[in-house]
């Protein structure tokens, strides 16, 4: 189904329709990736309202990644998946703070995926650049993050040290509602 969407959606690659069509597919690519881990959190997500989302996936550095996180600071929920360079396993990580400002997403996760990574911090930095130039991404670990006490005191919510960089393909979409 989504890559007959594609096909018809092949009009200019900046266009909204094309852009909302990758969106989707995406959506549901990341769904099946993240399972259960993200599907148990909607009811708790919607009753306790967000604010902001982050919604992408492609390829960088030649690997896929793929993310979908909604939430306000330790609030937050969602997963993202990526494979780290120079490793064959793709690794997944449960959101656990999440921080939107204009086009820009910082997730942190813990990484439940592969047994060998689990429970390491990670931290997604995703730039939503609306088609005028390719978006923006990185995934940082420890020791290139830091603490963002101004948002949580209780240790859930870090960032980056480094800037995220243009994604090779795909799309990431960063708001607030």
């Amino acid at each position: 189904m989504c890559r007959q969407e594609m096909e018809r959606a092949k009009a200019p690659t900046t266009s909204m329709m094309a852009k909302r069509t990758r969106v989707a597919c995406a959506l549901a690519a990341i769904l099946a990736a993240l399972g259960a881990q993200v599907l148990a959190t909607a009811p708790l997500a919607a009753a306790t309202g967000t604010t902001g989302f982050v919604i992408g996936e492609g390829k960088q550095g030649g690997e896929r990644f793929g993310m979908i996180a909604w939430g306000a600071g330790p609030a937050a929920h969602g997963g993202f998946f990526f494979t780290p360079p120079g490793e064959p396993t793709r690794h997944v990580a449960k959101v656990t703070c999440l921080v939107v400002a204009g086009n820009d997403a910082i997730a942190t996760g813990i990484v439940t995926e592969p047994t060998t990574a689990k429970g390491e911090r990670t931290v997604m930095e995703a730039v939503d650049n609306g088609g005028a130039s390719k978006d923006m991404l990185r995934f940082s670990f420890t020791p290139s993050i830091e603490a963002d006490l101004t948002t949580d005191s209780g240790g859930r919510c870090w960032r980056p040290l480094m800037s995220p960089m243009g994604i090779e393909t795909g799309t990431i979409l960063v708001g607030t509602y």
